[in-house]
């Protein structure tokens, strides 16, 4: 079983011009289209042989796209199989690597 946890701080959105709603609404676009069930509020769940590289290839693309994602999470956690990554740590350390703050 993979997850992906999705949790936005509103206030710092917000600040940074964010609108939640939208890229609430292009994250479940995503993971629906490719087979995840949201159980919870941005909360999703993924099986079969290639639930890890989907979400984790989102988490990639988000990261790449949009360095400043990172600013407004308060956590953004991939799970598979009970094996937890901190994507905020794993965005943070590959803005680094690129000099972005």
């Amino acid at each position: 079983m993979v997850t992906l946890l999705f949790d936005f701080n509103q206030e710092k959105a917000e600040q940074c011009g964010y609108n939640l709603e939208e890229v609430a609404s292009r994250i479940r676009t995503y993971l629906k289209k490719n087979g995840a069930c949201e159980t919870k509020n941005l909360f999703f769940e993924l099986e079969g042989e290639d639930a890890m590289c989907i979400a984790a290839s989102l988490v990639i693309d988000i990261v790449k796209m949009d360095p400043g994602f990172v600013n407004i999470m308060n956590e953004w956690v991939l799970n598979v199989d009970g094996d937890k990554e901190d994507c905020i740590e794993f965005a943070k350390e590959k803005n680094a690597q690129k000099g972005i703050a």
